[in-house]
């Protein structure tokens, strides 16, 4: 009985010392110099930042995370890359830049996890800037400073493009591609057609005007900009901030249709300031082979085609009327369904003649036989008629 419990006490410390190389040799280590996603614990403290990562909870010198003001970069709950330094009284120290023994380790494992790292532009030198990352010089080519030379001053994050112990190139405008596509992957998870975004006018031109909106260009065709015919320096202004609609997309031609003039409330579902059959004033914004633009009160626009100009069949509209030239016209017809409007030039100069040559012949009849308009007016009035 005895020599039984005795066998059965080593069995058993014989199966804990199992479990516990067993627990040893599964344990994952980290080594000096190795890159981790760590979140941000506790702020709170004056010498460092408390953070949690997969290898368990570690600790950064707050100096690093502060900005020019003195203020810590990172609240509670935010992710950052941190690379492991060592063990310090029991706890893990991290860093966030190539700094002691471990800095070109560090400096290795950011080029082959893509990690981007801070740097500041010491001086220029021949074809680029001199850019100091931690303990350790890096060189930046001008082409992917991607700043333009005057802005290229103080501190900035970049991704390491060639790494080895002779020399180490670094680029800012691979990063900002990367940020880009990473952007252009969320836009293309989580956007659709018929939402509404706000973005930033990047470039006007003569067909539109282009926006950022977070990582992708889109642009806002003419005809999408307002209700009325308008050219992109009309209504907006590089660098304006605006909310737009989102139309389409097209992926594999990586382009996006936006809408400002969705945005705004339609003249067209409203009271015209005109009716069919009324003559209005306008002044002339275009001429075209097939007709003439007119831009008439409260940002309308219609067009007169050329049969509808008075020409003779086969002139120019060039010949006879000039862009910024005031006219009369005549309502035609109203498509709201379309936003359409159909002017006449023709029509207003046969309908003043009518009534002048009406009032005269009146005049003329009324003095020689007092008895109206003569058999003669009225065949010529007739015929006016027939032409409207």
């Amino acid at each position: 009985m005895k020599s039984r419990q005795i066998g059965q006490g080593r069995k058993e410390d014989s199966n804990f010392a199992k479990l516990l190389n067993q627990s040893f040799e599964n344990e994952t280590r980290i080594m000096p110099g190795q890159a981790c996603a760590g979140v941000v614990t506790n702020h709170k403290n004056a010498d460092y930042v408390f953070i949690k990562t997969e290898y368990g909870t570690g600790i950064i010198h707050r100096e690093e995370l502060l900005d020019e003001y003195g203020k810590i970069r990172y609240n509670a709950g935010e992710y950052l890359n941190v690379f492991y330094l060592s063990n310090e009284n029991g706890e893990n120290l991290y860093t966030t830049v190539p700094a002691g023994r471990n800095k070109k380790l560090i400096l290795k494992s950011a080029f082959e996890k893509g990690i981007p790292l801070k740097g500041k532009i010491i001086r220029t030198m021949k074809g680029g800037y001199e850019i100091q990352l931690g303990e350790i010089a890096g060189f930046c080519p001008f082409s992917h400073m991607d700043l333009p030379e005057n802005e290229a001053v103080g501190s900035f994050y970049f991704l390491i493009s060639e790494f080895s112990d002779k020399k180490i190139i670094v680029s800012r405008k691979l990063l900002k591609e990367k940020e880009k596509e990473k952007q252009k992957e969320n836009i293309q998870k989580n956007l659709s057609p018929g939402d509404i975004v706000s973005g930033k006018v990047t470039s006007l031109t003569q067909f539109g005007a282009f926006v950022d909106i977070g990582g992708m260009e889109g642009l806002i065709p003419l005809s999408e900009l307002s209700f009325q015919r308008v050219q992109a320096r009309d209504v907006l202004a590089q660098g304006q901030e605006v909310r737009v609609k989102v139309l389409s997309f097209d992926w594999k031609e990586n382009k996006m249709t936006l809408s400002l003039k969705a945005m705004l409330a339609n003249p067209w579902q409203g009271q015209l300031p005109f009716s069919v059959g009324s003559i209005v004033k306008g002044k002339i914004e275009s001429l075209k082979n097939f007709g003439i633009f007119v831009a008439l009160s409260d940002g309308f626009t219609g067009l007169v085609p050329l049969s509808e100009t008075g020409l003779a069949r086969g002139k120019s509209p060039e010949k006879e009327f000039r862009k910024g030239d005031e006219v009369d016209v005549l309502v035609k017809t109203i498509d709201r369904e379309n936003e359409k409007i159909s002017l006449s030039i023709k029509e207003v100069q046969e309908r003043i003649l009518r009534e002048e040559y009406s009032e005269y012949m009146k005049k003329e009849d009324a003095d020689k036989h007092g008895n109206g308009i003569s058999s003669f007016g009225k065949q010529l009035l007739d015929s006016l008629n027939k032409k409207t």
